[in-house]
């Protein structure tokens, strides 16, 4: 359970990011290549991150939106309560499982944003 300085550092920044969506089923969290810069961190200070949104009363998705070393665009997405996050890392060119899945897109962060939210909305529309 050690954790850098400079990650906590991020995670504070990310935590500012936070929205509540989808009448508190969706949890969005993201950082920038400025949040990187600022605090000193990188991508391996970010592997719990997601789950801090998870911990939320009544989140049943979690998406975690990064920059890549490789200029893309990182999305995290997580599962919890029965909630399957499976097709919505397929329609974004990703994979994974029903409650762990991901994928990379060539977009910045706020446009991933923008879609994954987007897209997203599609998992809580009611039949």
């Amino acid at each position: 359970h050690n954790r850098r300085a400079e990650g906590l550092a991020l995670l504070g920044r990310a935590l500012g990011t936070v929205q509540i969506r989808e009448k508190g089923r969706c949890a969005v969290m993201h950082i920038d290549e400025k949040m990187y810069h600022d605090t000193g961190a990188g991508a391996a200070d970010t592997d719990l991150f997601i789950n801090l949104l998870l911990q939320v009363i009544g989140v049943e998705v979690a998406l975690f939106i990064y920059p890549t070393s490789t200029g893309k665009t990182k999305v995290t997405m997580r599962g919890s309560k029965g909630r399957s996050i499976h097709a919505l890392a397929l329609k974004l060119g990703g994979g994974g499982h029903a409650q762990a899945a991901g994928a990379t897109l060539d977009t910045s962060i706020a446009d991933t944003l923008e879609l994954v939210c987007r897209e997203a909305s599609q998992l809580f529309t009611e039949a």
